[in-house]
């Protein structure tokens, strides 16, 4: 019985956390975003920074030894990627003094769709990158 519901366990515990925050006014847990965002801006700011990108060494374990254009559009898709979280970040914090509808609207939807967005748009770029330079993708 418990094997059959184990896929159910993410979801029921998902809507308990939504249920918790909801009806007890903890507003603590609007923190957890501005955390996460924190973090992710951190990591791509900091490797910014550094010889290898987190992007570079990423794609260095998926495509093996990469040509120095492709260091290039990883390092400048880093730079990408800190603007978007440091933008993430930046609505997280001020959606801290609004209303949780305000919140959870930006915080559990705007927020991923623009996480998405990049990717979709970035993929096809980096496809097309990849095939302009000569490297097979």
């Amino acid at each position: 019985m418990i094997k059959r519901l184990k896929p159910l366990f993410p979801i029921m515990i998902t809507l308990t956390v939504i249920g918790v925050f909801y009806y007890t006014r903890l507003n603590s847990l609007k923190f957890y975003p501005v955390l996460m965002n924190f973090v992710f801006f951190m990591m791509f700011f900091i490797s910014s920074f550094q010889e290898e990108t987190v992007i570079q060494k990423i794609a260095q374990k998926l495509d093996g030894e990469l040509i120095p254009e492709l260091v290039n559009y990883t390092r400048n898709l880093t730079y990408i990627w800190v603007a978007i979280t440091g933008i993430n970040l930046s609505m997280s914090i001020l959606t801290l003094f609004y209303s949780n509808k305000i919140w959870a609207l930006y915080n559990g939807f705007i927020s991923y769709c623009l996480i998405g967005l990049t990717f979709a748009i970035e993929y096809p770029i980096r496809l097309w990158y990849k095939r302009k330079v000569g490297v097979k993708c």
